[in-house]
This record gives C-alpha cells, structure tokens and sequence, in this order.
C-alpha cells in the first residue's frame, strides 16, 4: 500500500495518517507514505517516523511541472505498490496519474467541501482533480453522506463514489481523571464550566462568532469560559475581539497543542462554530470524550451530531449559538444525557478498527488479494 498526500502539515488529513497506517501496519499490511512539500512546523512527520512508517519525499511545485511528475512516477514505478490512496489535490493529481501510466489501482479521499458549494469558482487545480475523480480513480472516497450528495450535484461523480467514514482511535480519548490544571488555567473553578474549541484559527472556522457569543453566555453562566485551541492567520483578529468585548478574563487563546485528549477530558462542552466542513473529526474526538457538541448545521456535521448527541445552530449567528450553549449550560441532566450518548456514538460508529475494516476490504477488492 502506498499512501500518497501533498504534505505533512497541521491539517486534519495529515492528523489521520497518524491513526490510519498505525493500524494497516498492525493488522499486517504494508504501507508506506508518499508527500511532495516540507513542512518546518508540523510534528506529523516525527510521529510517522517514531511510529516505523516508511517516507518518501518526492518535490512537486506545480501540476504544470511534467519533469517533477515523471520523477514522481519513477519513484511510485519502484515501490511496486498494490493499490495507491491519495489524499488531498496533488495526492490526488498524481495517483491519477499513477492509474492511467503505472495501470496501479487507486483511490483518493475528499476531505473538504469547498469545492462543492454552489457558489464556488474551480480553479485549474480543481478541474484535474475533478477529471481524476470521475474518470480515472477506481474509487473516490468520501467520509459523509452529505459530501457525496454535494459532490454529485455540483460535479456529476458517479457511480465510483462511496462513503467511509474517518475513524479515531478511541482509547486515546476517554471520560477518566481530569487535569484540573488546565481547567485553573482557564479561569474555570470548583462551580465553573469550560467550554472548549479545537481549530486552526482561519476565517472558514467562525470562531469571531462563538467570541461575539460569550458576552451573552457569560450574563446567564458567569463562572463560564472558553478555551480556543489551535493557531492561524485569525489569531490577531481574535485577540483583538476579545480585548474589545472585555474578556480577557474567561477567553484563552491556547494557540496549538499536542495534548488534546487531555484537554479535551477537562472540558465540560464541546463547541465547533464553523462555516464549512466535510467531516470534523475533532467532533468525533470531543464525543469520544464524553463531551455534548454544540456545532454549526453545515456540511457533514449533521452526518455526527445529532440531537441524542448535541445541538446544531445555523452558521454565524452568535445569539443562537449562545442560546444552544446555554441550554445545556442550564441542564445538568440534559448534558449527562448528551454526553452518555456522544459517547457511545463514537464507540460504536467512529472507531479507527471500523474505518480501517472498511478500507482493508476496499484495498483487498482493488488488489484482487487479501491485503
């Protein structure tokens, strides 16, 4: 197997290969991964490295570069690999390639919506991609019902399409002891509530929306607070809010971390403002951890949450996300119950064993042997 995506940065595919080939390479396979730009600030490669996955870095700045595509290809050619699965627009690009030159099954996974919302402009980036998906690609993947049904509406992909839906590992994330440190380090005491986000802080994110929410909260809750972790282009911007509307006091910004199982164990509700997304895996994290979900009703988002697990709010409308939020700010038996659910959902739905018994079969139908 060889797993090929454009980079190993902070995104949510790259966080996946650090889930996904772990477990292939326990149950046997072999795999390795492909990429095709360096990334000085990102921690995925040393993970993939301590965890024995082979690397392979092959240069690629532009699709226009047919020298750099061909080294690509020399390079798939040597590592004689089973069935290729691409992540992301160059993985994409070349697997591709690799299909139609090196006649080497291959798959890709979408992992983001903006290419499907009515009002988008494909790039030419965008375009090849789309030849790929519909007439080259054995397969293309998607982790929601909802992507599908976007993609098919604005692309026209057919019948190779399917649903798998991302896994995690679930036993990295649970509803033990907490750290009650960092719940003092966001303000929250013995009565208080921590409210948490996860997400790098761009604009597509909707976080000014769950800042300009907090006044409102803080009126009805006030020994509330709210951890925004990640980090971003938006994070001055957001600094700058939460300086304007006074909140120094119970907004933290905790910029990017490596230790969100245990953050995530310090918090009491999970809240995901965003304006599009494909399929949030940190909500499946957050439920993982026992946490009811506020989250915006967008993109694959009711394909996660539903009302045994959360609430869903329309995006950028800070007054109704703080009215969900303190719904169950308010409801200590309604969280309970939500939180029970969420879990369970995860357990049950979203494991890494389950998406990768899906994949495994998958790859084992494209190699016409068991992989």
């Amino acid at each position: 197997m060889l797993y090929i995506i454009d980079r190993l940065g902070r995104g949510g595919a790259e966080k996946l290969m650090t889930v996904t080939l772990p477990e292939l390479r326990r149950r046997g396979v072999t795999v390795e991964l492909m990429f095709f730009q360096q990334v000085s600030d990102s921690t995925i490669r040393d993970i993939l490295e301590e965890q024995g996955i082979p690397l392979h870095f092959a240069p690629l700045d532009k699709i226009r570069r047919i020298d750099q595509i061909l080294s690509i290809m020399g390079k798939i050619r040597a590592l004689r690999p089973d069935v290729i699965h691409a992540h992301l627009q160059f993985g994409t690009i070349i697997s591709s390639f690799a299909r139609l030159l090196l006649r080497i099954p291959a798959v890709t996974t979408i992992h983001v919506m903006d290419r499907f919302e009515a009002d988008a402009h494909p790039s030419l980036r965008d375009r090849v991609v789309d030849i790929g998906t519909r007439r080259i690609l054995d397969r293309t993947i998607f982790l929601s019902p909802s992507s599908l049904a976007a993609a098919r509406a604005t692309t026209g992909i057919g019948r190779n399409a399917i649903v798998i839906p991302n896994g995690i590992d679930i036993a990295k994330f649970s509803t033990g002891s907490v750290a009650q440190s960092l719940r003092r380090d966001c303000g929250v005491g013995a009565e208080g509530l921590l409210l948490t986000t996860v997400a790098i802080l761009r604009p597509l994110k909707g976080l000014e929306h769950l800042v300009a929410a907090m006044p409102q909260i803080i009126e009805a809750s006030p020994m509330t607070s709210l951890a925004i972790v990640g980090d971003g282009p938006n994070r001055a911007s957001l600094e700058e809010q939460i300086v304007a509307l006074s909140l120094q006091e119970r907004v933290h910004l905790l910029g990017f971390r490596t230790d969100i199982p245990e953050i995530l164990a310090a918090s009491d509700i999970f809240v995901l403002p965003t304006l599009r997304e494909a399929f949030p895996t940190v909500i499946l994290e957050a439920m993982a951890s026992g946490l009811p979900v506020v989250a915006s009703n967008v993109g694959g988002v009711p394909d996660i949450v539903d009302r045994d697990t959360g609430i869903l709010v329309p995006t950028g409308t800070p007054k109704t996300l703080a009215d969900a939020i303190c719904t169950l700010l308010e409801d200590t038996s309604l969280r309970t119950t939500l939180s029970g659910n969420a879990r369970r959902k995860a357990v049950t739905e979203f494991s890494i064993e389950t998406q990768v018994d899906r994949l495994q079969a998958l790859y084992s139908e494209l190699a016409g042997r068991d992989v």
